[in-house]
Formats: structure tokens, sequence, C-alpha cells
């Protein structure tokens, strides 16, 4: 496993762990059976297991029903991105191939098995990566590479409205969320999925993701100036938080 995140077979062990009944210990080789992992006498063993225990065939189905869904919104079937270059660099905005399908991946796989402690009236950001085919859950630092997709997802005990941007240290600034208007009015939640993502074109260096939730519409103009300050009194890759009255700003750093 690489340090930064959990692959999904990790995610899936964990997943199963948490769900599994009292005294079954197959919960990692669930996630491996999934995976195709299991070879000869261990998939034999397993396969033996599955005969006698129904909730780890229960966990199966789901997946399985899950995976297929994923599957069958290839890129064939996948909703046409509306795609913008914004100084240079290759933005893709608008409907998040199969949003639908990745948010259910995450949610089944990698939800956390007790909800983090969060002060009322914060927010958290959270970043789901399509990578070839693969589905992780990236971790602030996570490096991405061109052509990788992301899914947004975000978790706040208050509603509000909501603007998601991307910025780099030379400047380039693109909208992720909404990809029409300004800022969108979202509800409350624990890892609500948004309808619009992105795929990555070429980019070096740092690299921010950076959401911004606000009792009140949150103007571009008013945006744009605020990630301006952030580049400004950034250290390093570690981009400043820019004090927006009524706005709690969330950074997201990956590397690229």
């Amino acid at each position: 496993m690489k340090s930064g995140h959990l692959d999904l077979e990790t995610l899936l062990a964990r997943h199963f762990a948490a769900r599994a009944p009292k005294g079954c210990e197959q919960a990692e080789g669930l996630a491996l059976f999934a995976a195709g992992e299991l070879d000869g006498e261990a998939r034999a063993s397993f396969e033996a297991h599955l005969g006698g225990c129904q909730r780890c065939r229960e966990a199966l189905a789901e997946l399985d029903s899950t995976r297929s869904l994923w599957l069958r919104s290839g890129p064939e079937a996948r909703v046409p991105w509306r795609e913008r270059w914004w100084g240079g660099k290759l933005w893709t905005a608008g409907a998040l191939a199969a949003a639908g399908a990745m948010a259910a991946i995450l949610l089944m796989v990698a939800r956390p098995t007790e909800d983090p402690l969060r002060p009322k009236g914060t927010w958290q950001l959270h970043v789901a990566v399509d990578r070839q085919g693969k589905v992780i859950r990236a971790t602030p630092g996570e490096r991405l590479e061109s052509g990788d997709r992301l899914g947004f997802f975000y978790s706040s005990d208050s509603g509000g409205w909501l603007a998601l941007y991307s910025t780099d240290e030379t400047g380039q600034t693109a909208r992720l969320f909404p990809a029409s208007g300004e800022s969108a009015s979202v509800v409350a939640g624990r890892e609500v999925s948004l309808p619009d993502g992105a795929a990555l074109g070429e980019a070096h260096g740092c690299e921010w993701i950076v959401g911004m939730l606000g009792r009140h519409p949150i103007g571009a103009a008013d945006a744009l100036e605020a990630l301006k300050r952030m580049r400004r009194d950034r250290s390093g890759c570690s981009l400043a938080k820019a004090q927006m009255p009524g706005v709690v700003v969330q950074v997201f750093e990956v590397t690229r």
C-alpha cells in the first residue's frame, strides 16, 4: 500500500470488518476474494466459508451490485463533459462521469466507522480519484496525475452556499463547482456528493482545491481576490487561509 492513501482492497477489508457479524474472521478474505486476489487453496477455503456464512454472501452481492453499476458507466456510457481552457491548463467540468456510482463506491468502502469530531460551524471537503478505473479516496498532499478524474464530496452540519476552485502556484485558477453560477446552495449532510467533477490536465508544482462554504452566495470576484491573498501569503506549498466574512474556507493540497 502506498503512503498517502488506502488502496481499494484495504478499504474493502475495513468496510467488511466493520460490518461482519461477530465471530466472523473472514472480512479481509472477503475483500481479497471480491478483488480476485485469492488463488488455489486460499480461494477454495474461502468459498467453503462463503457457503456457510450468509452475511458474507450478502456483503458480496452488495459489492457486486455496486461494482456492476460502476462498470456499466464506462466511457461509452458517460455523460459528455464540458471542457474549458483556463490559463493554458485543461480542466474538465460539468457532470462527473458516473458521479452516482463513484459516490456509492466511496460511501460503501471508505466511510469511517465513527464520525471524526468536527467543531460546530465547520465543514470538510473530500476528494475521490478515478485513476484508470481504480477509485481511491484522496488525502491532503495526494500526488495526482494527468488524466485523473476527480469527484467531490462534503460534510457539514449546516447548509449554505458552496464554491470549489482549483488554483496553483502560478496563479492559474478554475472554478470546479458549480459548473454554472458563482456558488450553489447545498444542504447539511455527511459525505454528500456534488454533481460536478474535473479531469486533470498537465501541471507541475503546488496545487490546491479550495472550498468556500458561506451563509450567503459567494461572488466570483470575492473568491478570486481571496485566492490571490492566499497564494501571496503561502509558505511553500502550504496555502494560507483567507478571512472571508461569513465564509469558512477549506484547503485540500495536492501534489503534481
